[in-house]
């Protein structure tokens, strides 16, 4: 797959996602920023592991009584970001399995970038490092590792 086409793929779930505005991926509202799919070695193995970055803009209803964007909040980036990096590389649904999250720092800033960073895909799993951090300050705020299961049912709505 050339960049050029997991941008593509990218756009479309996001156009997707914002098509049915009361579900929470078009709340979220993440937006592609960058990415790689990966590139293939010479034994077929890859030798740059796939990644996407978004960004994620946070809104009042997002925060906790303290101010900063509530950990579920949090989460549920984390978890619909890759979900997305990973349909726009598989073309295929995907659903999460598993999903451990490190809260280093309070997101207490507006706008945050979100970058997967994909450690393994097969034919069924995949798992992924996701890093949150601050726009403003540059600061790691979040990590969260996550594992998903491909699916062998294309995404309802997406041409791809």
């Amino acid at each position: 797959m050339t960049k050029e086409e997991y941008i593509r793929n990218l756009s479309e779930i996001e156009q997707l996602n914002r098509s049915i505005p009361m579900r929470l991926n078009a709340q979220l509202d993440l937006r592609y920023m960058d990415c790689d799919p990966g590139e293939r070695g010479g034994d077929g193995k890859k030798a740059r592991q796939p990644w996407a970055e978004f960004r994620f803009d946070s809104k009042d209803e997002f925060l906790n009584p303290y101010g900063a964007v509530h950990g579920g909040i949090v989460t549920a980036v984390a978890d619909t970001a890759t979900g997305i990096a990973l349909v726009g590389l598989r073309m295929k649904a995907v659903v999460t399995v598993d999903i451990t999250v490190s809260f280093l720092r309070s997101l207490e800033g507006k706008s945050y970038r979100v970058l997967v960073e994909f450690t393994h895909i097969g034919a069924k799993l995949a798992s992924a490092n996701v890093k949150i951090y601050d726009m403003g300050s540059d600061d790691l705020c979040a990590t969260v590792m996550t594992t998903f299961m491909v699916l062998s049912d294309r995404v309802p709505g997406l041409r791809i």
